[in-house]
């Protein structure tokens, strides 16, 4: 252990980490957990997390949770390598081994294959286009909907880093919460993404609407599934959102603020046992530009299966799990550590205190790993950390930019 844990520490300090992130992979490498991760991977992958790189063996943390998929990440390519790849055999690489490609080798590669490359991602991208894909809007990935519903004023803020999202609602129709909120404005998002709309139709039963259309169970009375989907239906078409961020710049405070209207115009009717529910939204143009600008994409059968759960928690926390991986393939680092108290930060409304909110989001991370088992994390004994290792995204990961 003690020779392996050298080999890395020379690759990190040759990749120039910092020290207090030499600690960290430090406390990670001496977990058990981990220990068990390298061993099954130094056998199944003949010691893949070292590469040679010119003379220097190099700790490759890319390597954790991809091979299993079965994917190339062509970042470890030499360039006469990536470039006899691209030649022969482009059309059968996948969209997350084309979005293993680095900015150098880009920069290094002839126009002409550019060009094919340009034509198979966007080739990927119509061939996972189904219905098993789902879209939500990045900025509600990063910090959700209220899990319950909010007494008194309804505005709901919460904090990502340096984005703070604030929701707000009139205080007589209430902010959407809960399993309801989230199916919906992922279905709304869906909807501008697939077809381009701006009028998004809910037809002419709602029961119908809910086990055709999402899928979801459809039940009356009080407390039933479609009491709560059409409460949710009205809080969607009141919300606005407020989106503002504070960056330094050369010693001076910039704030990037962002107002943006759900609906521009909404009706909905209904008649009293629900079957007759008829009515349509009318999306606002910045809420229609935010969606096709930064959306990311959901497994639909996820979304349903933690609709099942009844857990709005699962759902947030499997959403920003996929689009943290995703984006962990554009980066260098194999491991990210998360604290747990900016991840109350983020996720936390609603609970008495960070540990009740702990309890609670390993309890739903459990159910995400039920349908997401590629998820790979561990967390520190200390606990203060949730640790994410580098994982296929479960969607293949497009760049909506339409």
């Amino acid at each position: 252990m003690k020779d392996m844990w050298e080999k890395v520490e020379r690759s990190l300090l040759g990749n120039k980490v910092a020290p207090f992130e030499m600690d960290r992979y430090r406390s990670l490498f001496l977990e058990d957990e981990f220990q068990q991760l390298l061993a099954e991977e130094s056998t199944s992958k003949n010691q893949d997390f070292f590469y040679q790189e010119g003379n220097q063996i190099q700790f490759n943390l890319k390597v954790a949770g991809e091979g299993r998929s079965g994917t190339r990440d062509l970042a470890l390519l030499p360039l006469v390598d990536l470039i006899h790849i691209l030649e022969t055999d482009l059309q059968s690489l996948s969209r997350e081994e084309l979005d293993s490609l680095s900015i150098d080798q880009f920069a290094k590669l002839p126009q002409p294959l550019l060009n094919a490359i340009a034509e198979r991602i966007e080739k990927t991208y119509t061939e996972g286009f189904n219905d098993s894909i789902w879209f939500v809007l990045t900025h509600i990935i990063q910090t959700g909907f209220p899990h319950r519903q909010l007494k008194g004023p309804q505005h709901y803020t919460r904090k990502n880093g340096n984005l703070t999202i604030t929701l707000s609602a009139p205080d007589d129709l209430k902010l959407p919460s809960g399993v309801a909120a989230r199916v919906l404005f992922i279905h709304i998002c869906t909807e501008i993404i697939r077809h381009k709309k701006k009028i998004i139709d809910f037809g002419h039963s709602l029961r119908s609407f809910m086990l055709n259309t999402l899928g979801v169970s459809a039940t009356s009375g009080p407390r039933g599934s479609i009491k709560a989907y059409e409460k949710t239906l009205v809080s969607l078409m009141s919300t606005s959102f407020t989106f503002h961020s504070l960056t330094t710049e050369n010693n001076r405070v910039r704030l990037d603020l962002e107002n943006v209207r759900l609906s521009c115009r909404s009706q909905l009717w209904w008649d009293q046992d629900y079957n007759g529910t008829n009515g349509f939204f009318e999306i606002s143009n910045e809420f229609y530009e935010a969606v096709i600008k930064h959306s990311s994409p959901v497994n639909r059968e996820a979304i349903l299966y933690l609709s099942a759960k009844k857990s709005p928690m699962a759902i947030d926390i499997y959403c920003w799990l996929t689009y943290r991986y995703w984006k962990m393939t554009k980066e260098t680092r194999g491991m990210i550590p998360i604290k747990w108290s900016d991840l109350y930060l983020q996720f936390g409304a609603g609970y008495k205190d960070k540990r009740d909110f702990i309890v609670n989001f390993k309890a739903a991370l459990q159910n995400v790993s039920e349908i997401y088992p590629q998820a790979r994390f561990l967390e520190n004994k200390d606990n203060d950390y949730l640790w994410l290792i580098r994982s296929a995204p479960h969607v293949s990961p497009a760049e909506i930019d339409l």
